[in-house]
């Protein structure tokens, strides 16, 4: 690793200890600086919400299309979990529609070590 690098690294290895960071991902939300909340640790998706809430009492949600081609053009690739909390399916509806989207050409999947990832293939 080059000089630069190291010193780089060992300043992020600081400010983590001085902002108590012992877990990945540790995530910083604040609204100013008496009002913030630290998560630690994997959480799911409604804990962002409820953080979002707290800290902005009157955040409105947005709404959005939750067609797959609309979610492809926002999200240009995806995991079956996010494609189906996104589109409001069942995991086994879900992948039946990520297999229709595949042979009609719009999306690939790609092999990870993590699973399998959905990725457009359609123009924006």
């Amino acid at each position: 690793m080059p000089k630069k690098g190291r010193m780089q690294f060992q300043e992020d290895l600081s400010l983590a200890k001085k902002l108590n960071v012992s877990v990945f991902p540790t995530l910083f939300f604040s609204v100013g600086p008496e009002n913030f909340v630290i998560l630690k640790g994997f959480q799911p998706y409604e804990k962002f919400e409820e953080v979002l809430m707290e800290l902005i009492p009157d955040i409105q949600k947005s709404s959005f299309h939750a067609n797959p081609e609309s979610l492809f053009a926002q999200f240009h690739n995806m995991t079956e979990k996010e494609f189906a909390f996104l589109s409001n399916n069942t995991r086994t509806d879900s992948a039946n529609m990520l297999q229709r989207l595949e042979a009609e050409g719009k999306i690939e999947k790609k092999e990870s070590k993590n699973g399998m990832i959905w990725i457009s293939k359609m123009e924006k």
